[in-house]
Order: C-alpha cells, then structure tokens, then sequence
C-alpha cells in the first residue's frame, strides 16, 4: 500500500517503516503551523495533523498521513523550542512533573479523512540546571516538542515512568496507525 507521510521527521520515516505492508514516501507538507487557539492541546494537534495531511494530499492525491506532536503540561502546549533560554524554560516546567505527549494524527484516503490523536503520560524526576545545561550544548532539543526526545541517553536517565505507547513519544503511533490502515484496507479505502 503507497502511503505518503507528510512529514520530513527522520524520526517518523523511521518508525511509519516498520509497519510492513506500507510503500512510503515522505514528503513535506508546506502548511502554515502558526499557533492557533484551540480548547485542548489534544485539539491543536489534531488539527495541525489534518492541516498537513490536506496540504500534501491536494498535490498527490494518494493515502497520506500528516502527524503533529505536542507536549503538554497542565494544558499548556510546548511545542519546539524557539531559543536556548526557550529551550531552559520548557526543561524547567518538565521537571518533576508528569506531562502529557499528545501525537495528532490525520489519515488522508481518497474517499475519507480520519483525524485522532494518542496520548501518553511521561514523569521526570529532577532536572537540575547542570542537567539542563548539558542536554541543551548537546543540540538535540532544538526540533523537538517540549524540547526533549525521548530516545536520548541522557533523557531516558531522568525518565521515571511512562504510561502508553512510547512510540507516540518519539512521535508517532505506529500501532494505532497500522490498526486504522488494516481496518480501512478491508473496508476498501485507499
């Protein structure tokens, strides 16, 4: 099955691989992430999902799947961190917290869109401002919702529980998606 992810996410071409009867192609989506305000961080995902599964699939007409991760605290979004002193405040408010990381996901068929989302809780213990310090010079958190990921050696040392699908944490639920593929090729969609 041809399946387009419109995403440039190596973490998301890695992971959208694994469920083995998909053929597929990433290809960017060109939609406007701008904030918007929404009730839930659960509803801004999913919307910015369906935003770009819809541009994508306008130019390709194939089964595309846009995805939008975000984490929350308390309902607050963090998305991806936009300056070093940005990046401190996130790590801050994470820790010695439980967070929630909520993944939007949009599949584009030809005759319907499914638009849903996967949560997962994830507890730090505590960050220290040597901790923080260092995670940030290594780089990593700069394209990362909540300025974190979750597959660092140094964040999986400070992770103390985490509840659902820790692939939804790297940024995409692969078994939900493959779950919907393979209901939806039994019932004739493409």
């Amino acid at each position: 099955m041809k399946l387009i992810l419109a995403s440039a996410s190596p973490r998301r071409k890695e992971l959208i691989k694994s469920i083995p009867f998909l053929d597929v192609e990433c290809v960017p989506s060109h939609y406007n992430e701008n904030f918007i305000k929404c009730e839930t961080p659960e509803i801004y995902a999913s919307i910015q999902a369906y935003g770009k599964a819809s541009d994508v699939f306008r130019k390709h007409g194939i089964l595309t799947l846009g995805v939008d991760t975000v984490v929350a605290v308390n309902d607050r979004i963090l998305g991806k961190p936009s300056s070093r002193d940005n990046a401190i405040q996130m790590l801050k408010l994470l820790s010695d917290t439980t967070h929630k990381v909520i993944s939007g996901f949009c599949l584009h068929f030809s005759d319907k869109i499914i638009v849903d989302y996967e949560k997962t809780e994830v507890t730090f213990g505590v960050l220290t401002d040597d901790f923080i310090a260092k995670y940030i010079d290594c780089g990593s958190c700069f394209d990362k919702a909540g300025a974190y990921g979750i597959q660092d050696d140094m964040i999986q040392d400070i992770v103390l529980k985490i509840s659902g699908d820790y692939n939804n944490v790297v940024g995409l639920p692969v078994k939900r998606i493959e779950k919907i593929l393979m209901e939806n090729v039994r019932n004739g969609s493409n």
